[in-house]
């Protein structure tokens, strides 16, 4: 064959192979934007409680397109919304089984078997959600989904485990060393009042928080927490007077904690020695502030002060 007709046969069949690339890669787009209105026009009725027509259209897209786990996730919706608990479950699950959200879809397949009664199930899928890393009491604290099982100590035992895993210092061991400080309190010292003290515990159990106030101009607030680099309880505190202390524990025991902290008094090194004792009989706290300037050879009080718990 001569050079020009073997040329010219090579760029009639790159051109073939060009127009069928772009007619594949046409009615892959035509098809898809086929797929995506008839999500588009499913989810709008599904919207509107319009679950019947909602459900044929997802199932349409489905024949085709059966690897979709947010269309499976949608058609659980829509047949939950619609009362149908076991079709619900089925399409929660293969929406699960197309690598939809694991954690989050086995809530959903637990509220579709506590609507149906289904407490066996509801747990099955409580547990497994779980076991697979969920970490979020809000829900079975809060959806009405839950409301007939949530006295049940069983589900109880969940709420806890679930707390457990988003706030791990709920358990951690001495993490509840100050829970006796936490409260509203009135602090007297030297015969009279000294000031009003509020006392509260973050949220997830990780530090506790003061707020302390006098009559006059002073105040301060400090952070506490236990520290997991040494397993020692330290305070941080900030007064109005630009005062900065930063306290370690130094001895523990039930209803005590006692900290040190050194500080420069203008040019004497000083030890703080801060001590908190619970008073069980009465449910007061006891505050004593001490100082030393000879390395702790000697203390002298500088605040002692009572806490009183606020009616």
């Amino acid at each position: 064959m001569p050079y020009f007709l073997l040329n010219r046969a090579i760029v009639v069949v790159k051109q073939k192979v060009i127009m069928r690339q772009i007619a594949t890669t046409f009615f892959f787009f035509l098809f898809a934007s086929i797929s995506y209105g008839q999500i588009a026009e499913a989810d709008t009725l599904a919207k509107n409680q319009q679950f019947k027509e909602a459900i044929k259209l997802y199932k349409k897209h489905l024949k085709k397109n059966d690897s979709d786990s947010s269309a499976w996730f949608k058609l659980g919706k829509a047949y939950n919304d619609s009362e149908q608990y076991p079709e619900a479950v089925e399409a929660y699950q293969k929406a699960i089984d197309n690598n939809f959200y694991k954690v989050y879809t086995l809530l959903f397949i637990a509220r579709a078997h506590a609507l149906n009664e289904n407490k066996e199930m509801m747990y099955a899928a409580l547990d497994s959600g779980v076991a697979n890393g969920a970490a979020s009491a809000y829900n079975l604290e809060n959806d009405k989904q839950f409301e007939k099982y949530r006295s049940e100590d069983r589900f109880q035992g969940l709420i806890t485990t679930l707390k457990e895993a988003a706030f791990p210092c709920l358990k951690k061991e001495r993490a509840d060393q100050f829970d006796f400080w936490v409260g509203s309190w009135t602090v007297y010292a030297g015969g009279g009042k000294a000031g009003d003290s509020e006392i509260t515990k973050a949220k997830g159990g990780c530090a506790v928080h003061e707020s302390y106030t006098t009559a006059r101009e002073y105040s301060g607030q400090s952070i506490n927490f236990l520290n997991p680099q040494d397993n020692l309880w330290k305070q941080y505190w900030v007064g109005s007077r630009g005062d900065v202390y930063n306290y370690s524990e130094i001895d523990a025991a039930e209803g005590m904690l006692q900290f040190l902290a050194e500080f420069d008094n203008n040019g004497t090194k000083t030890l703080s020695r801060l001590t908190f004792t619970y008073n069980e009989k009465d449910d007061t706290v006891t505050q004593l502030f001490e100082n030393s300037t000879d390395d702790g050879e000697s203390w002298q009080a500088v605040f002692n002060g009572l806490y009183v718990r606020k009616k």
